[in-house]
C-alpha cells in the first residue's frame, strides 16, 4: 500500500519536488530512480559558465523556475528561488550534471524548447551531455532547439540525439571569429526534417545552398553565394507549398552579373537606389501568390518571400 501511494505521489509532483525528495535519504533516492517518474518539462534552458551553472525550466502552464549552482570554498551552493543548499566536497559542474541527468532521464513528454548556452572553452559539458542523451531508450522529443556554441561538433553532439520527427525549429548562435562549417549538420535527419532555421548573422557559414532549400522560414549569413545558387533557391521555393521566407546576408556574391540570365530583367528598380533590384515570379497553381526576390548589393543581403503583392514596373508594389 505504501509503495502504491508513493508511486501515485511521484506521478503528481514536478521536478523541483522530485529533486528535493531525492536528497532526503538514500532509500528515497533509490525508490525514485527505480520508479522513474515522468518529468513534464515544457521549456528547459541550460547555461554553463566556468564557475557557475544553471537551468531554467517550466512545466506546462507554470512559471519558469531557476536552479543555480555555484562553486564555493566548501563545495557547491545550490539556490532555487529563495532556498539555498550547501553540498560539501562537490563542485558546481558535477552537481549540475547529476541533476541534469535526472531531468533528461525522466523526460518522456514533448518539450517545447531546449536551449543550451555554453560560455566555456571546454568541451566537457558537450561530451557528458551527449552520453546522457545517448543513454536514453528513445531520443529526446523537442520542438525547438537553440544553442550557443563555438563549433559544428558541439552542435552536432546534441542535435543528433533529438527526435527528428518532433524537431521543427533550429536556432544557432555562434561566437567564434571564423566561419561556421555546416557540412556535418546538413547530413543529419534533424536538419533535413526541420521547418525553420535561424543562425545569427555575426559570423558567416560555409554551407551547401542545396541543403537549405527545404526550410519554410530561414535566416543566415553565408560566406559566399553565386547567381546559380540564387536560381537553385528560386526553383525550390516555387515548388514548395509551405515556403514563407528566406533572408540571407553574405560576404561575397559571385557572378552577380549573371543574375538576369536566370531571373530576367528586374521587375522593379528603386529610382532612389538603383542597386536594389526586385523580381516577382508567379506560383504555379496559385491565383494570388508570388515569389518576391529582392537583392540589395550595398547591404549585402537577399530576401526571398511568398507574398500576394504584385510589382508594378513603374510604381513598385501594388
Amino acid at each position: 500500500m505504501r509503495k502504491v501511494a508513493m508511486k501515485e505521489l511521484m506521478n503528481k509532483v514536478d521536478f523541483r519536488l522530485i529533486h528535493s525528495l531525492r536528497r532526503v535519504c538514500r532509500s528515497m533516492r533509490y525508490f525514485i530512480d527505480q520508479h522513474k517518474p515522468t518529468i513534464d518539462i515544457a521549456k528547459l534552458c541550460i547555461t554553463i559558465h566556468p564557475e557557475h551553472a544553471c537551468f531554467l525550466y517550466s512545466s506546462s502552464g507554470k512559471r519558469m523556475e531557476t536552479v543555480n549552482y555555484w562553486n564555493t570554498n566548501f563545495g557547491c551552493l545550490v539556490t532555487t528561488n529563495r532556498k539555498r543548499k550547501k553540498i560539501p566536497n562537490m563542485n558546481c559542474f558535477q552537481t549540475f550534471m547529476n541533476d541534469l541527468e535526472l531531468i533528461i532521464r525522466h523526460m518522456r513528454c514533448v518539450t517545447e524548447e531546449l536551449r543550451v548556452n555554453v560560455h566555456s572553452s571546454s568541451d566537457d559539458f558537450f561530451d557528458l551531455f551527449k552520453k546522457i542523451l545517448e543513454s536514453r531508450k528513445s531520443q529526446l522529443k523537442v520542438n525547438q532547439f537553440s544553442i550557443f556554441a563555438k563549433d559544428q561538433d558541439q552542435i552536432v553532439s546534441i542535435l543528433s540525439s533529438l527526435y527528428p520527427a518532433f524537431l521543427k525549429i533550429i536556432r544557432i548562435f555562434y561566437h567564434v571569429g571564423g566561419p561556421l562549417e555546416t557540412k556535418k549538420l546538413e547530413t543529419l535527419g534533424q536538419w533535413k526534417g526541420a521547418e525553420e532555421l535561424d543562425i545569427n548573422d555575426t559570423h558567416a557559414i560555409t554551407g551547401n545552398i542545396n541543403n537549405f532549400t527545404h526550410f519554410s522560414c530561414s535566416k543566415f549569413r553565408i560566406q559566399s553565394i553565386s547567381a546559380s545558387d540564387l536560381n537553385v533557391l528560386k526553383e525550390a521555393f516555387l515548388k514548395s507549398a509551405c515556403f514563407e521566407y528566406c533572408f540571407i546576408t553574405y560576404k561575397h556574391l559571385n557572378n552577380a552579373h549573371e543574375i538576369p540570365e536566370f531571373f530576367g530583367l528586374p521587375n522593379f528598380v528603386d529610382p532612389n537606389n538603383i542597386t536594389v533590384q526586385r523580381w516577382s515570379f508567379k506560383y504555379p497553381n496559385s491565383c494570388k501568390d508570388n515569389l518576391l526576390i529582392v537583392v540589395r548589393p550595398n547591404s549585402q543581403n537577399i530576401h526571398f518571400s511568398r507574398t500576394e503583392e504584385k510589382i508594378n514596373p513603374n510604381f513598385g508594389f501594388e
